[in-house]
C-alpha cells in the first residue's frame, strides 16, 4: 500500500469511526432512557418497574428531552476534548508526563534517540518532530501524535531508550513515522475526542453518586431515603462503563489492522525486519512489557507502539497479540522472547553535537501584528528569476543527477521512504557541518540558521539583509548569522533543505505573535533585492507552513474530496511555475522548453482547458493561492497531480537543484512528504 492508498484507507476508517460512534451514542441514549424511565416510574408511584410502567412514565416528549440531554452531554464532552487536543501532539505528550528532549543532553541514550528520529525525518521528507521522553515509564513503548507531519511529536519511554539496541529503536521509530505519514495520527486524536464524549455520561454518574453520599446518609438518619437517586446514579455509572466498553471496541475496530500496516511499513522503511521484530521480542521478555503507568494512558492507549494497558478481553485489545505481530515479520521465529535482565539506568556520556563555538543567547523578537500565510513574491514573474552564477541555479551533475531524477520523479516514494532513503539521510546528516547542526538545536540559534539560508551571495544585498536581521533580532543575532554564513553558503545544494528540516523543530514553542513576526522577517529578507528566487520561495513556503501548523490544525481529512475538474486554474498556475522554473531566463528557446515541460505535465491529467501561463503571470502570491486551492483534492487526485509535477520537471531531462527543491516545497504544502534527495 502506498501513501495515497493509505490516506484513502484512513478516510474510510474515519467514516467507520463516525458510524461506530453514532451506534454507540444511540445505544447510550436507549440505555439512559430506560434507566431514567425506571427511576421516574418508581418515583411517581407507577408500581413495580416493568416495560409497561416505564412506557407509561415516559411520554414521547420526555423521551425526546432525555435523548437530547444525552446528545448534548456527549457532544459537549467531545467538543471540549477536541478543543484541548487542538494544541496537537505536544498536549498529548505532556499529559502522559513527557518532557522534551534537548540536543544538549549529556545522556548518550537520548542523543542516540534524537539521531534516529532525525534520520527518519530527513529520509521521509518531513520536518524533524520534537521528541518527548516519558522518564518514569519502564515499559518499552512509543507513540506519535499530532494532526499532520508539521505538528507531530514523537514520545518514547525511558524503558525503550534504555532497553533497545539502535536497530530495534530504529524499527520502533519507523513504525511511528508510518503513523505520521499514513494519516493515523489525525484519526487517533479524533478518536480520543469522540470517546471522551461517550465516557462523559459515566463521569456524570460518578459525580452524582459522589455528591449524594452525604445527603443520602443524612436522609437515612432522618428516616428518609435516597435510594432512587442512588440507583439512578449507579445506573448512569454502569452506562458510563458501557461507554468504556464501546470506546474500547471502537478503538480495537479502528486501530488493530493499522498496527499491522505500520509494522510492515517500518520493515519497508528500514529494510531490517530484525529491528522491529527484536523490539517486539524484547517487550515480550521484559516484566514491564509495554505497559504505561500514567493516569492518561487509558485514553491514549490506541496511540502506543505496544499495548499500554493489559486487556482482559481480546476483542477489546487496541493492539494485536505480540506473537501475531512477530510472526508476520519473522515467520521463522522460534517462539522465544528476549528475556535478558533489564539494563540498569546509567549516567549518559556526552554525545555528538554540542554548542556553537562562542554562541550567544538569541532573544525571541518582539511581537509583530502580521498574519501568517504563504509567502508572497515581490513582483510579477520573479518567482522563476535566477541570477547567472548563483549556486541555486547550478545543474546537479553525474551520479548526483541520476539520484535526484530518480527520487524526484518517483512520486511513489511520497510518504513511503525505503531503506535507500534512510541510508541517504544518514549520509546527509553526517555531511552537515557540526557548527550548523548545533545551531539548529536551540530556538534562538535555529532562527538564525533559517534566516542565514536566505543570505544573498552578492555582498551589497547581503549587507542590507544583515541590517534587517539586526533590526529584527539585535546585534547578537546578526553576529551569529555572519559567523554561520560562510559555512552555509559553502554547503552543496542538497544539504540546504535537510538543514531547514533540522532547524524547524526548535521553533515549535514560539507564540502566535512570534511566529507572525518571524514569517514577516523571512519575507523581508527574501525581498531585499526586490525579487524572490525559487530557493527563497521554497524556504518561506516550508518554514511558513510549519509555523502556521503550530497555530492551527491542518485541513480536516473529511474535506479532502474535491474533484480535480474544479481546480483547473490552480493546476495551470502550479504547472506553469514548474515549467518556467526549468527554463533558464535568456537561454535559447526558453519559451519552448517551458511549453514542452507544461505539456508533459498536462498530459498526465484529464483536465480540459489547461494552458501555460506567461512568466509574468506566475508570482509567489498566485502560486500560494493555487496551493491553498489544491489542498482539498482527494488523495488519488493528489497522486495524479504530483505525477504531473514530476513529469513537468522531468521533461527536458535536465533537472536543476532548484526544480527539485520547488517540487519538495509543493509536496510539503500539500502534506505529501517527498523523501530527501541525495547522491547515495
Amino acid at each position: 500500500m502506498d501513501f495515497f492508498e493509505a490516506q484513502e484507507q484512513s478516510r474510510a476508517s474515519t467514516t467507520r469511526l463516525v458510524l461506530l460512534f453514532a451506534l454507540a451514542v444511540l445505544t447510550l441514549v436507549l440505555l439512559t432512557v430506560v434507566s431514567v424511565g425506571v427511576f421516574v416510574a418508581y418515583l411517581e408511584g407507577y408500581g413495580t418497574p416493568s416495560p409497561q410502567t416505564v412506557l407509561a412514565a415516559l411520554p414521547p416528549l420526555r423521551v425526546a428531552e432525555i435523548a437530547a440531554a444525552v446528545l448534548v452531554v456527549v457532544l459537549a464532552g467531545t467538543l471540549y476534548k477536541m478543543a484541548v487536543l487542538s494544541g496537537g501532539g505536544r498536549v498529548v505528550a505532556e499529559n502522559l508526563g513527557g518532557v522534551r528532549v534537548s540536543r544538549d543532553s549529556s545522556d548518550t541514550d537520548l542523543l542516540r534517540l534524537l539521531n534516529v528520529v532525525e534520520e527518519m525525518a530527513i529520509a521521509s521528507g518531513t520536518p524533524v518532530p520534537p521528541v518527548y521522553l516519558l522518564e518514569h515509564e519502564s515499559g518499552i513503548n512509543a507513540f506519535a501524535a499530532g494532526f499532520s507531519p508539521r505538528d507531530a511529536v514523537i514520545g518514547v519511554t525511558r524503558g525503550a531508550v534504555r532497553e533497545l539496541s539502535r536497530e530495534q529503536l530504529q524499527g520502533v521509530i519507523a513504525h511511528e513515522f508510518s503513523h505520521i505519514l499514513n494519516g493515523d495520527m489525525r484519526l487517533n486524536l479524533r478518536l480520543m475526542g469522540v470517546l471522551h464524549g461517550i465516557l462523559v455520561v459515566g463521569y456524570l454518574g460518578r459525580g452524582v453518586l459522589r455528591s449524594i453520599r452525604t445527603t443520602t446518609r443524612s436522609r437515612s438518619r432522618r428516616g428518609g431515603g435516597g435510594g432512587p437517586l442512588v440507583l439512578l446514579a449507579l445506573a448512569l455509572l454502569v452506562i458510563g462503563y458501557g461507554g468504556v466498553f464501546f470506546g474500547n471496541l471502537i478503538k480495537a475496530a479502528v486501530s488493530r489492522q493499522r498496527e499491522f500496516l505500520a509494522d510492515a511499513s517500518a520493515v519497508q522503511f528500514t529494510r531490517d525486519p530484525g529491528g522491529i521484530a527484536g523490539a517486539l521480542k524484547r517487550i515480550g521478555g521484559l516484566a514491564s512489557g509495554s505497559l504505561i503507568s500514567s493516569s492518561s494512558a487509558a485514553e491514549a492507549s490506541h496511540l502506543f507502539f505496544g499495548a499500554g494497558l493489559a486487556s482482559w478481553l481480546g476483542m477489546l485489545a487496541t493492539h494485536p497479540p505480540l506473537e501475531q505481530r512477530i510472526r508476520r515479520i519473522d515467520s521463522r521465529w522460534d517462539g522465544k522472547f528476549d528475556a535478558r535482565p533489564p539494563r540498569s539506568a546509567h549516567d549518559g556520556k556526552p554525545g555528538e553535537g554540542g554548542a556553537v563555538e562562542n554562541a550567544v543567547s538569541i532573544p525571541v523578537n518582539a511581537p509583530v501584528d502580521m498574519p501568517v500565510d504563504m509567502p508572497v513574491g515581490m513582483s510579477v514573474g520573479k518567482i522563476v528569476d535566477r541570477s547567472v552564477g548563483d549556486s541555486v541555479d547550478s545543474v546537479v551533475g553525474g551520479a548526483m543527477l541520476a539520484a535526484v531524477v530518480a527520487s524526484a520523479a518517483h512520486i511513489g516514494q511520497v510518504g513511503r521512504p525505503g531503506g535507500t532513503s534512510l541510508n541517504a539521510a544518514r549520509a546527509l546528516l553526517e555531511r552537515i557541518p557540526p557548527v550548523v547542526r548545533a545551531a539548529c538545536a536551540e530556538a534562538g540559534t535555529a532562527r538564525v540558521v533559517v534566516c542565514s539560508l536566505l543570505l544573498d551571495p552578492d555582498a551589497v544585498t547581503r549587507s542590507r539583509q544583515l541590517l534587517r536581521m539586526e533590526e529584527y533580532g539585535g546585534g547578537a543575532f546578526t553576529a551569529l548569522a555572519q559567523k554561520l554564513q560562510p559555512t552555509l553558503s559553502g554547503m552543496p545544494p542538497e544539504l540546504r533543505l535537510p538543514v531547514l528540516d533540522l532547524a524547524l523543530p526548535a521553533l515549535h514553542g514560539m507564540s502566535d505573535s512570534q511566529r507572525r513576526s518571524f514569517a514577516r522577517h523571512l519575507k523581508d529578507l527574501a525581498e531585499t533585492d526586490a525579487h524572490t528566487s525559487v530557493f527563497e520561495w521554497v524556504v518561506q513556503t516550508i518554514a511558513g507552513r510549519y509555523l502556521e501548523a503550530q497555530g492551527r490544525r491542518s485541513l480536516p481529512m473529511r474535506d479532502r474530496n474535491q474533484p480535480m475538474s474544479r481546480a483547473r486554474e490552480p493546476i495551470a498556475v502550479l504547472l506553469s511555475a514548474l515549467a518556467h522554473a526549468g527554463a533558464v531566463a535568456g537561454e535559447e528557446d526558453a519559451g519552448g522548453v517551458a511549453a514542452r515541460a507544461f505539456e508533459a505535465g498536462a498530459m498526465q491529467l484529464n483536465v480540459a482547458g489547461l494552458a501555460l501561463l506567461p512568466t509574468e503571470e506566475v508570482n509567489g502570491e498566485r502560486l500560494a493561492m493555487a496551493l491553498r486551492a489544491l489542498e482539498p483534492l482527494a488523495p488519488h487526485d493528489l497522486r495524479r497531480l504530483l505525477e504531473a509535477c514530476a513529469a513537468c520537471i522531468h521533461a527536458d531531462r535536465l533537472q536543476r537543484a532548484e526544480e527539485v527543491e520547488l517540487l519538495r516545497a509543493v509536496c510539503a504544502a500539500l502534506e505529501c512528504p517527498l523523501p530527501a534527495l541525495t547522491s547515495v
